[in-house]
């Protein structure tokens, strides 16, 4: 049995032949990210592609009465279908909302997967339906289908805490020894439902749960098929009574490989229509590009203007260029593009020093729509020894430049920020004065 460092509490393994396997799955999905064949933009497609599937399947195996071809005219046409229960439309509608919120949160590595997701989620998805919706169960409950007893009411708070911080610790950081996405979406996903926390809906959220954990983890979705639920079922109950999650991650593994095939087609997809895009986008930009140039010359002027005028802080830019055209639509598309840097700013005073660093990346959160490619801010820490991104130094309470990230907007030709107070559009002027008055202050007292 292979035991993870990670699951804190909880007696889940894992039987030592599947090791093999996921660690093949696990470089065949790093070989693909680094060849650029998984993307984030490919895993949004897939998703689009999978969501009506994810919402079908995960909805029958609660008993859902729609067909495939009912659940895709309530989800895609906004239809009524007549002689069909309005619940079973209303939990179509509903958990296609949720897991919208669930693929934004996924991608989004700046958020931080607490238990205020677990209940939003839930909240979305028995919203109109439940009037504890969102809220933990006060009463004892079970689970359909199986003879396993859930914990008392009382004790769920606690064991939902304690799932939190688990859920924290695998979409924070990369898991690493045992900790493999596939093993750490299984566990959250049968913790989750051995707790049972809310009154109903349990299923539904522990599935999307786990797929969270392997979209965050870069890995494409599970999606458990109606067909399989006494297989499924099995498994769970494997695990709560066993500790065993060998038949659940044996399950997975053959589900997440199908969605690699299917992710490596609309990979080659993509390769095709991006040449047609390249072509089309370059006017859109060369505009954008001008704007990150004269942008940047603001920087350096103000650098150079404090260099003539502060003998107490030596100063200096370091530029490393604008990302190609083909580089710019895989950035507006949701992809990656390895070290985009713009440009640094340094400055040394007698007993500090400060490093800035921005970088462009995909917009992600509420920068989608209002500009093509963002430009983040990070910063340089000595006990990190790399650039932390200003919006993570600020979560975490460093006094920090309240200018997280810029970007451009195309259509209003207006510069805005995304800071502590929310979006704002800004003066290009104004916004670098604002930024090193800040940096100034905060980091040399100046």
């Amino acid at each position: 049995m292979v035991r993870p460092k990670t699951v804190f509490g909880q007696p889940f393994h894992f039987e030592e032949w599947l090791i093999a396997r996921l660690r093949k799955l696990d470089e065949d999905i790093k070989d693909r990210w680094k060849a650029g064949r998984f993307s984030t933009q490919i895993q949004r497609k897939l998703y689009e592609h999978t969501k009506l599937d994810e919402i079908y399947h995960s909805n029958r195996i609660e008993g859902n009465r729609l067909t495939y071809g009912e659940t895709q005219e309530v989800i895609q046409n906004g239809g009524t279908i007549s002689g069909n229960p309005t619940i079973d439309q209303r939990e179509a509608i509903n958990l296609s909302s949720a897991l919208d919120y669930a693929q934004e949160v996924a991608l989004d590595r700046c958020i931080v997967v607490t238990q205020n997701f677990i209940r939003e989620f839930h909240a979305l998805l028995l919203a109109d339906i439940q009037n504890d919706a969102g809220s933990y169960r006060k009463d004892s409950n079970m689970i359909t289908g199986s003879s396993y007893a859930t914990p008392d009411a009382f004790l769920v708070r606690q064991m939902m805490t304690d799932l939190s911080d688990y859920v924290v610790a695998v979409t924070s950081s990369s898991p690493d020894v045992s900790d493999y996405p596939v093993f750490c979406s299984a566990a959250a996903h049968a913790w989750f439902v051995q707790i049972h926390p809310f009154s109903d809906g349990n299923g539904r959220t522990a599935r999307a749960l786990m797929n969270l954990i392997l979209r965050r983890n870069g890995y494409p979705p599970c999606i458990i098929l109606e067909d399989d639920r006494p297989r499924y079922i099995d498994a769970l109950e494997n695990a709560w009574e066993n500790g065993d999650l060998s038949p659940l991650i044996e399950l997975m593994h053959e589900n997440i490989s199908e969605q690699m095939d299917d992710a490596e087609f609309l990979n080659s997809l993509r390769s095709r229509l991006e040449i047609a895009e390249v072509k089309n986008s370059q006017l859109e930009y060369n505009s954008w590009r001008r704007k990150m140039e004269f942008l940047q010359a603001l920087f350096e002027n103000l650098i150079d203007d404090l260099s003539r005028t502060n003998t107490y802080i030596n100063s200096r830019v370091r530029a490393y260029g604008v990302p190609n055209i083909e580089n710019y639509v895989l950035l507006k598309k949701g992809g990656e593009v390895a070290k985009s840097w713009f440009f640094r700013i340094e400055l040394r005073g007698p007993a500090k020093r400060s490093s800035y660093l921005f970088y462009f990346a995909s917009p992600m959160g509420p920068m989608i729509g209002r500009t093509p490619v963002v430009l983040v801010a990070t910063k340089y820490s000595d006990s990190a020894d790399k650039f932390i991104s200003l919006y993570n130094l600020h979560r975490g309470g460093v006094a920090v430049p309240d200018i997280f990230q810029i970007g451009y907007n195309l259509n209003s030709r207006k510069f805005f920020t995304n800071g502590r107070v929310g979006i704002r559009e800004q003066n290009p002027h104004n916004l670098v004065l604002q930024f090193f008055t800040q940096v100034l202050e905060r980091d040399f007292g100046a």
